[in-house]
This record gives C-alpha cells, structure tokens and sequence, in this order.
C-alpha cells in the first residue's frame, strides 16, 4: 500500500492534520521562488504566500477525496489559481496587498469550512479508493 493510500485511510483529524502539513511542505518547496526576480512570489509577502498555500493544499485533498482518489478537479482548480493573477490584478503591488490579502482569507475561509465540515472521502466510504 503506498504512502497516499495509508494517509487517505486515516482517521479524520489523521486527514486533516496530513493536508496541513503537505501544504507546509508545498510552502516549503516554492521558497526559492521568493529569491528569483520575475516569480510572483518574489511580490507575496512570505506569511500570505504560506497561508494561502496551506488553505489550497487543504481544499486539494478535499476535492481528491471528494472524487474517490481522481486528481483532475484539484488540478483544474489548480489551473485557475496560477491563471486568476493575469484576469483579476489580484498580486501585491507597491502601495497595497489588499487584494492579495483577501483572495488569501477567502482560501482560508474555504479551507476552515471544508475541515469543519468534510467527512470520510467518497472513495473510504464507498470502498473504491483508487490505488496508487
């Protein structure tokens, strides 16, 4: 059984502990683009870079365990996310992060309610988790 497997079966707060954390690692993982000119995260103020990263991971394992282990919803909603900057100036400029800051705390408005809310996976529940 692989590592993704064993997490999905976890108890809840197993769940809800694992998407916190992988998103820590993913913030982890993108900070050497704070230290490259030309990134958009060279322009995000570290603290909501992290928050924000942290609320996608949880709704990203929200939307895989929503659809029985398949990963194309979180990788649409994952598409919109990087393509949202270039429709809507939502990226920190010199004089204001206020738009950046909200997009931020409405991710992690998202990401409370989905931990608040969110029950075993449709894949658990139904004994048809894909395996990996």
């Amino acid at each position: 059984m692989t590592l993704r497997a064993r997490l999905q079966r976890a108890p809840l707060p197993g769940r809800r502990a694992t998407s916190l954390g992988l998103g820590l690692m993913w913030g982890v993982w993108h900070l050497p683009l704070f230290f490259i000119d030309g990134t958009a995260q060279a322009h995000i103020p570290l603290a909501l870079f992290l928050l924000s990263v942290v609320a996608m991971s949880v709704v990203f394992a929200w939307l895989v365990n929503r659809t029985a282990g398949s990963v194309v919803a979180a990788l649409l909603f994952h598409t919109a996310i990087n393509f949202w900057p270039s429709v809507v100036p939502v990226l920190p400029t010199a004089g204001s992060y206020r738009a950046c800051a909200f997009v931020v705390a409405m991710l992690v408005l998202l990401a409370v309610v989905v931990l608040m809310t969110s029950g075993p996976p449709a894949g658990i529940a139904a004994g048809r988790l894909r395996r990996a």
